[in-house]
């Protein structure tokens, strides 16, 4: 067999990949936000994994396909090999389409939901923008444990909002870890009121605080914890 590669077929080949990988790739977009709601394993691998591997295999079917289709002997082989590449097409996408649209719907409505929705239904919580450090079901949890915490501990108060500061804040979640030498750090900024009687006594009365900070840690991926919160 001829190994040398024909510009013709190498064009094809590469122009079928990268319509099958685009495909693809507009599909796991449009499940994104769905995938990363879900609860996740701890041994799940890190999210830029998956680009990488995906990167490479469609490398891989590249390299195949352009191999083999300059190789064929005859219209006939090549012709099977555009068959056999269109079913490859046509079966990944719509593995991309069961798994990123179908399966995670059904995963989403299987998942139970936080035991505060109930109970903090009027906390308002601002929208935030995708982030690359954590999904949404750990910003998700982190709130929830401080809505939990504020309930108890911050009796005569009423917990307004929380917001999630971006991954702008990433150093800071950083400095926050490894001053609690913890792994993992997050920190959630929050809007209260106090009743006429402060709280507990230590704070203003009949005021509002507005960009109240919470400091939550955790390790291995596991519960997170308010470790501090204040102001500085």
């Amino acid at each position: 067999m001829n190994k040398k590669f024909r510009l013709a077929p190498t064009l094809v080949s590469l122009v079928s990949v990268l319509i099958i990988a685009g495909a693809a790739t507009a599909l796991s977009i449009m499940g994104r936000p769905m995938f990363d709601k879900l609860i996740k394993p701890s041994f799940q691998p890190p999210n830029i994994v998956f680009p990488i591997a995906w990167g490479i295999i469609y490398a891989l079917t590249f390299f195949a396909c352009a191999l083999y289709f300059s190789a064929a002997p005859a219209s006939k082989k090549r012709t099977e090999v555009l068959i056999m590449l269109c079913l490859c097409a046509v079966f990944h996408v719509l593995w991309v389409l069961s798994f990123f649209v179908l399966a995670l719907l059904f995963l989403m409505g299987c998942q139970a939901k936080p035991a505060t929705d109930d109970t903090d239904s009027d906390v308002s919580i601002v929208e935030w923008e995708h982030s690359d450090i954590y999904t949404d079901a750990d910003i998700q949890a982190a709130m929830d444990t401080v809505m939990t915490y504020f309930e108890t501990e911050f009796k005569g108060c009423t917990l307004t909002q929380l917001c999630y500061p971006g991954d702008a804040s990433a150093d800071l979640f950083t400095e926050w870890a490894e001053e609690c030498e913890a792994d993992e750090a997050i920190v959630l900024y929050s809007s209260f009121d106090t009743d006429a009687s402060g709280g507990d006594g230590s704070l203003e009365p009949n005021t509002t605080y507005d960009d109240f900070q919470w400091i939550l840690v955790r390790d291995n991926g596991g519960t997170w914890e308010v470790k501090t919160y204040g102001y500085g």
